[in-house]
């Protein structure tokens, strides 16, 4: 069966069709195309996708949502092909049967929606968003990849600005709605204040179709900015049965992802909920071999906030083996970055690991603030990490790697499992 025909593209956004076709998926990047996907060349202020037609095409295209005319290939002609993608998600929510859920919150978001996704797998058909899609282009095409018999359909929704959760909760119009947790993440941008996260988080009521679901801590905070008619299940307890995913963050993520199971499908789910694994640049811990010692390495590199980085703290000293080491790296959008992160560095007091690399541009306020009996080291970029942390490396060691993305300490991940991976025998 296909995902769309040409007759269905047309009938959602209009625009003039040349050829009739059917797709079996949704493309915007030519180097995760697969054959048979409509390819839609979007246009920023920085790329124009109709430069890729021609390597769409080779690649297997089956169609395309162009603003140009094509002359050699069967497309459907249309003034703004972004406005055409938004077009096809709404479609694609109008047309489904499927119970739709979705997730924000400033941590927790993509792990829940992994745990949800096991959970409501493991008794119905699920679709979801993948990756990072999850903004205004990314929701939109997360929905216009949706199959026909999709039974569940789970979507992440993040945001750096008010609106655009309302905006997506309109596109969205989910059945269930899941806060997962507020912390200064994008604070800048919300007032500076904890009060304007939870504003925020909270759009997702908008047009929320049935129950939210939130950690009874966050209920002081996100009470005044719910509708006082929208029914909110507060989650008193973390989940308790057995988890892979290190730390108790992650157990009231999996309570949260469990809460909309229906009771007879709980027991499978939560088996289910209990093997999912962290992902790279998420908690995902590996035992890496360098010059001949066996070290852990969690990475943890690809997102970081204030309490997620205490979380990841705690777990690292909780952990069994030889020395921890942390090695850690800005918290980007916050409100006031040279405060938060000067409370890091006096969270190790409480915390305080065995060495201490601090990265990027807030790395002296972490160390001002960090007990002077730790051994610790600074640097402005993840780049110079690596010849400084390996001559110092035990076997035994535990290292942990956490940032904001835009930190790039996923380099030190990558660099320590290039070694690992090419050494000599």
């Amino acid at each position: 069966m296909s995902l769309w025909t040409s007759e269905e593209i047309t009938a959602a956004m209009g625009g003039q069709p040349y050829g009739e076709f059917e797709v079996s998926g949704i493309s915007i990047d030519t180097r995760t195309l697969q054959p048979g996907d409509l390819f839609i060349a979007l246009k920023g202020p920085h790329f124009d996708g109709h430069e890729f037609i021609d390597q769409a095409w080779q690649a297997g295209a089956a169609g395309f949502l162009s603003s140009k005319p094509l002359l050699d290939k069967p497309h459907i002609l249309i003034p703004d092909t972004y406005a055409g993608l938004r077009a096809l998600g709404v479609a694609a929510r109008a047309r489904t049967t499927a119970q739709v859920i979705a997730i924000t919150g400033s941590v927790g978001k993509t792990t829940t929606r992994a745990l949800a996704v096991a959970a409501f797998s493991s008794f119905s058909k699920v679709h979801a968003s993948t990756g990072n899609l999850n903004n205004h282009l990314g929701v939109p095409l997360s929905l216009a990849r949706m199959p026909r018999g999709a039974q569940t359909a789970i979507f992440e929704m993040g945001m750096n600005h008010f609106g655009e959760i309302e905006a997506l909760s309109h596109l969205v119009r989910p059945h269930i709605g899941i806060i997962t947790a507020l912390d200064w993440v994008h604070s800048q941008n919300l007032d500076g204040t904890l009060e304007g996260v939870a504003r925020a988080k909270a759009e997702i009521c908008a047009n929320l179709q049935g129950p939210l679901y939130a950690p009874i801590h966050l209920r002081e905070l996100l009470t005044p900015y719910v509708p006082k008619d929208q029914v909110v299940t507060w989650i008193e307890h973390p989940f308790e049965g057995s988890l892979t995913l290190p730390g108790n963050e992650n157990r009231w993520n999996a309570a949260l992802a469990l809460a909309p199971v229906p009771p007879n499908h709980r027991l499978v789910a939560q088996r289910a909920v209990g093997g999912v694994a962290p992902k790279a640049g998420r908690g995902r811990a590996r035992v890496l071999t360098l010059d001949g010692k066996k070290i852990s390495v969690l990475d943890d590199a690809y997102n970081a906030a204030p309490a997620s980085m205490r979380a990841a703290l705690t777990n690292l000293l909780a952990r069994g083996g030889g020395r921890k080491i942390a090695v850690l790296g800005d918290m980007a959008e916050l409100a006031n970055p040279v405060e938060q992160h000067e409370n890091l560095g006096k969270f190790l007091n409480q915390y305080p690991p065995h060495m201490l690399i601090a990265v990027g541009r807030f790395h002296q306020s972490i160390l001002q603030a960090a007990p002077p009996s730790i051994p610790a080291m600074g640097f402005d970029d993840a780049s110079q990490v690596m010849a400084y942390l390996r001559p110092r490396l035990q076997a035994g060691d535990q290292v942990l790697v956490k940032a904001s993305n835009s930190t790039n300490l996923s380099i030190v991940v990558r660099e320590l499992e290039h070694v690992a991976f090419n050494r000599v025998q």
